[in-house]
């Protein structure tokens, strides 16, 4: 499994977190979950609705008309998933209105280059959180050194054998 190291859903801050709990609901078939309903509801008040909307049509988007197996964590579990730290990602540049970079992170999520509808329900729910207040950051990844190349003997084959 592709979970990130040393990284949780604790350093991912309140709105990301929620963001998260979400998405791994609804694409587990819960976006009607009375929990997931009233927690939605309590922290974006009138938002939360649209907001729950937005974000399982999201996840129905990369279910159905995404090209490859997106790994997620159960709802509930600490740990995170690379691709659920590229959703992540995606959603704070939609709520950083950075288009660009949004489309990047969707289109390696969705393996397609066709991300209109997952960048408009993208955007859609990080304006709800951007209207409560909730910000959506993506946390510092400390990625791993680059080995020193290695100089390694070249095998040259002649003709054959």
């Amino acid at each position: 499994m592709s979970i990130v190291n040393d990284l949780t859903l604790e350093d991912l801050g309140f709105g990301a977190g929620m963001a998260l709990w979400g998405f791994r609901a609804c694409a587990m078939g819960c976006s009607r979950c009375k929990t997931l309903a009233e927690g939605y509801h309590r922290t974006l008040q009138d938002d939360g609705g649209a907001a729950l909307i937005a974000l399982a049509r999201l996840a129905r988007e990369i279910g159905k008309n995404g090209s490859r197996k997106v790994i997620l964590m159960p709802t509930g579990y600490i740990q995170i998933t690379a691709d659920e730290l590229s959703l992540i990602a995606a959603l704070a540049a939609a709520q950083d209105a950075d288009e660009a970079l949004c489309k990047a992170h969707l289109t390696w999520i969705l393996a397609s280059t066709q991300t209109d509808f997952a960048l408009s329900y993208a955007t859609s729910f990080s304006t709800a959180f951007a209207r409560r207040g909730l910000e959506i950051r993506t946390p510092d990844i400390n990625l791993s050194t680059p080995v020193a190349e290695i100089t390694a003997p070249t095998v040259r084959s002649i003709g054959h054998a």
